[in-house]
């Protein structure tokens, strides 16, 4: 799965924080750089797919929220999506084989002989008509 396959940068991080706080046009924390910082520090420790759908406007933070979030909301946020991207992963274990035993295989092989030689006998039937 490709949203959680790659990790954050500090680069990467850093932009999508400030991302973030720029949808929140009212926001004027004391420390900007430490506000986006401190995001950033959170952010680096999630899969960088989790981290734009968070940053997102049609899936993250900022569509259900009027103010900017703290670093609680937001580890909060990204631990749901990645607790939900492993969940789906985890699905896709396929099940175990089954073990049929020889005297179920057996019949089976006896009736798919009998409906592949009912067909061929209806349509040969059907040309001779």
């Amino acid at each position: 799965m490709a949203l959680v396959r790659y990790s954050t940068s500090r680069l990467q991080a850093l932009e999508q924080a400030k991302r973030l706080i720029g949808y929140y046009p009212h926001a004027k924390p004391p420390d900007p750089d430490g506000y986006a910082n401190g995001l950033a520090d959170v952010f680096e420790q999630y899969p960088f797919g989790v981290v734009e759908e968070c940053c997102g406007l049609l899936y993250g933070i900022a569509r259900t929220r009027d103010f900017p979030p703290t670093p609680k909301v937001v580890i909060d946020w990204c631990e749901s999506r990645l607790g939900a991207y492993q969940a789906i992963v985890r699905r896709k274990i396929p099940p175990p084989e089954k073990h049929y035993s020889e005297a179920h295989c057996a019949t089976m092989r006896e009736r798919l002989k009998a409906f592949v030689h009912g067909v061929f006998d209806k349509s040969q039937r059907q040309a001779a008509e």
